[in-house]
């Protein structure tokens, strides 16, 4: 019973559409970087591939999830940068936090492959590797 109860309160949370996702259209109108700049290249692509693979992934994977785009949104958001380069630079330097602050080392290893399959593309960029490395190291602490 208590487990019904607590996928029953947790479903709102999985339920997601991408226009939660339109606050990074919202950050493009205000820094105006393009369609290659961190809104819409990377935050709004990601966030709306994040909704459109959620099935792929455990309950557990789904909460993760749509709390880790919280997160990233609530980030970027606060983000107070005066230019589109300063805004990429301190966006990427807040992902790690925020995956780590919503339990992405205690994803499973089937969630985490899920999300490799993801990213992996966007992995040739040394920032993003660098960070992932960091990532890893500090779930193994």
């Amino acid at each position: 019973m208590l487990k019904l109860l607590a996928l029953l309160i947790s479903l709102p949370i999985v339920a997601a559409s991408a226009s939660e996702c339109d606050a990074y259209l919202e950050i493009e109108q205000q820094y105006e970087c393009g369609k290659s700049g961190y809104p819409i290249r990377f935050g709004h692509k990601y966030c709306e591939k994040f909704i459109d693979k959620r099935e792929n992934f455990s309950h557990e994977g789904q909460v993760w999830l749509a709390q880790v785009r919280e997160c990233l949104i609530a980030e970027a958001n606060s983000l107070s940068a005066i230019d589109c380069r300063e805004l990429k630079k301190l966006a990427f330097e807040s992902h790690g936090e925020c995956y780590e602050r919503t339990g992405f080392c205690e994803l499973s290893k089937k969630d985490r492959k899920e999300l490799y399959k993801m990213i992996v593309p966007q992995f040739w960029r040394v920032r993003l590797i660098i960070d992932g490395v960091n990532l890893l190291k500090r779930c193994r602490d």
